[in-house]
Order: C-alpha cells, then structure tokens, then sequence
C-alpha cells in the first residue's frame, strides 16, 4: 500500500479539525438590537425559543463538546480520523492516487476524498465560493437584457453574449455554467489536456447543448462535434441553442441515444433535468425507455467518423460508457474528460480500467466546485 497517500488523507483531516470552529450562536441576530440565541440564554429562559431553535442549539452544543474533546485529547482526535479513514478502502485510493501524473492532481485526490468523508462544512475545497461571487459581477453584464426566459427545473436560463469574454457566441445557459466555461473549463486540465481546433470531439452528457456550442467555437470548420442527449426538454433546449448559434450548428451532430457499454439495450430513465439517470434493470419508478448507443458500434457503423477527445457528464454511466469505446480508445487513443464523482468507486474504478486499456495514458485530476460534485478525471498519451 502507498503509505504517502494515507498520510497525505490523515495530514488534510487534522488541518480540517483545526481549522473546524463551532460555535455556540445558534442564529445571527435579525437586527442590532437583538441579541443572537445561545446556550446560555437558552437555559435561562427556554420558554422564548422555538422548537427548531432548541434543536439546532442542543445540535451546536454536541458540536463544541466534540471538538473541544478533539482539541484536548489526541487520542480521541486520531480517533476520529481513524473512523473515517475506515469507511474507504485505502489500498484501492492509493492506487488511483499511484496513478496521477503531478503533484496539483494528487493533491487534488487528498482532498476530494477528504470532502467526500467529511463534507463541505469540514473540508473547505480551494475552488470555493468566494472565487464564484469574485467573478459573478462580470458573468452577469454577459446577460442579454430583455430576453426571453426558459424555466428549466430550478433555474431559469438565460440568454448569454460571450463575445466580451472572447467567445463569438451566443447561449441559452446559467450564470453558474458561464463562470464554469468561463474562469474553471470543466473539460480541460490547463495546456496538458484541452480540446484544439480540427478534433472530433464526442460530448456524452449534452444536456441543453451549451457545452456542445462551445466546443463547436473551439474545433472551429473542420472539426465536429458528436453530442449525445436523448431527453425531449433538454433537446428543445438545445435546438434553440443551435438557432441562436447557426454558423456553428453544422459542426454538431445530435445523437437521441445514451451512451452505454453495448448498443441496442432498453435502458431505464430516471428524468432529472441535467441530472437524469439511465439504469439497465428497472427501478420501482422510471420515466421512459430508450435505446441505448456504444461508441465502438457507432464508430463501426460510420456514424462517428474518429475520435480526438472524448467528454462523458453521464450522472454514473461513464464506466459502462468506457467499456463499449475500448476499441476506439485503443485505436485513437483520444484525450480524456471523465467526470468520476457519480459513484464513489468510479474514483477507483475508472483510472484502473483506462490504465489497462492504454498503459501510457497520463492521468491527471481537477474539482470544480466547493462541494462534492464536478470532480473530473483527465488522460493523455503526451
């Protein structure tokens, strides 16, 4: 086992209970004449509190006996993170961590499973939100006053000029997905992996096509961009994303199937707008049925003419996904974006399965968010 990685996870959780702060003021005050709940007011006068109230204070009250046990007692500190460090297997993280090409990856790797532990409260991630609000000003003057609004699940979309960020297009999209196109690309590791002008790009997880617009922008005309969605509201969606966008609408071809490790299986849909599901046996409750595609079947049919990059957001299905491309990827050997923060064991699985399809793949890693989504995996052979 790789010792360094134990005690990487082990040095990240001490610093995450030193840092770690409760206090005992359990709602802020509304206004400076009222003074904030606490224990102690609690206790002299309990009768003035709600229910709710009296919870979240006994809550706190738990909270700062913890740690001021933590902080006092080292024996019960390694205790806590001995619990924690038992609920993984760490022989399997140490290989996925064995894996990763440089230091900001594997540093990277500590953290996000340190995240996934503790969570957000505990584990505070470098790409948190003040980065976010730092930069949101500017993403809303990209806004197009007076547009039309699309509600899409619990967001509204907007329409969004680029052109003042250097990106001549336009995009039915969120602020929050601007500022990811934006300031944290999601699909690319800095200069090592990144989609270049002439790829064949396939884009599994299109949802309402923003991504696909831009990846369009970036293979300019004699690249492609193959986009699988297979959702009717995200492909309304998509296709007013493609009116908007007409110069770039010849570059991107809609594939209605999801991806999966062979073609023609009925799979079953779980519809949760960008977050939707396909599963292979039936669910107690599922929303529709749908046939699914492998990229070695489509690559062989001549649908997909080759492979330079390939971007799987598929809510869990990437694996399966992964395993109906082996031929491709050994063939092409295509850069890699796989998001492996669906499924906890995609963490291990995912990097082993690629490592032995292609020995010489370099495989790197990158968060994107403040909580435990948006983790995502990157390969390259140079």
């Amino acid at each position: 086992m790789n010792n360094e990685f134990e005690e990487l996870l082990k040095k990240k959780l001490k610093e995450c209970v030193d840092k770690f702060n409760p206090s005992l003021v359990i709602d802020p005050p509304l206004s400076l004449n009222e003074e904030p709940i606490t224990f102690l007011s609690l206790l002299v006068n309990s009768a003035r509190y709600s229910k709710r109230q009296i919870i979240k204070c006994v809550r706190a009250v738990n909270i700062f006996i913890k740690k001021t046990l933590i902080d006092c007692c080292p024996f019960y500190q390694n205790k806590v993170i001995n619990k924690a460090l038992a609920k993984i297997d760490l022989d399997a993280h140490a290989q996925t961590y064995d894996l990763l090409s440089d230091e900001f990856s594997k540093q990277t790797f500590v953290d996000v499973i340190a995240l996934r532990l503790w969570g957000p409260r505990k584990v505070q991630m470098p790409q948190g939100k003040k980065s976010f609000y730092n930069s949101i000003d500017v993403v809303d003057t990209l806004k197009v006053e007076n547009c039309s609004k699309i509600p899409y699940f619990w967001w509204e979309l907007c329409i969004y000029d680029l052109n003042k960020i250097g990106k001549n297009y336009r995009v039915y999209t969120t602020r929050e997905s601007v500022y990811m196109d934006w300031k944290s690309p999601q699909y690319e590791y800095f200069d090592k992996v990144r989609i270049k002008e002439g790829d064949y790009v396939v884009d599994g997880g299109a949802c309402y096509g923003n991504t696909a617009i831009d990846f369009a922008y970036t293979v300019k005309e004699n690249g492609k961009v193959y986009s699988f969605e297979f959702l009717p509201e995200n492909l309304q969606i998509f296709n007013k994303n493609l009116e908007l966008n007409s110069e770039l609408a010849s570059r991107i071809e809609i594939i209605p199937h999801p991806l999966w490790s062979n073609s023609s299986l009925e799979l079953y849909v779980i519809d949760n707008g960008p977050g939707t599901r396909v599963l292979s046996t039936p669910p107690e409750k599922y929303d529709l049925k749908v046939a699914s595609k492998s990229i070695d079947d489509l690559v062989d049919e001549g649908v997909i003419k080759r492979v330079d990059f390939l971007k799987l957001d598929i809510e869990g299905a990437e694996l399966e996904c992964l395993k109906g491309s082996a031929k491709t990827i050994q063939r092409w050997k295509p850069q890699l974006a796989v998001c492996v923060y669906h499924k906890h064991e995609d963490f291990i699985q995912i990097p082993q399965y690629l490592h032995n399809l292609v020995p010489e793949y370099k495989f790197y890693m990158k968060h994107h968010s403040d909580c435990i989504f948006e983790t995502v995996l990157y390969a390259a052979t140079d």
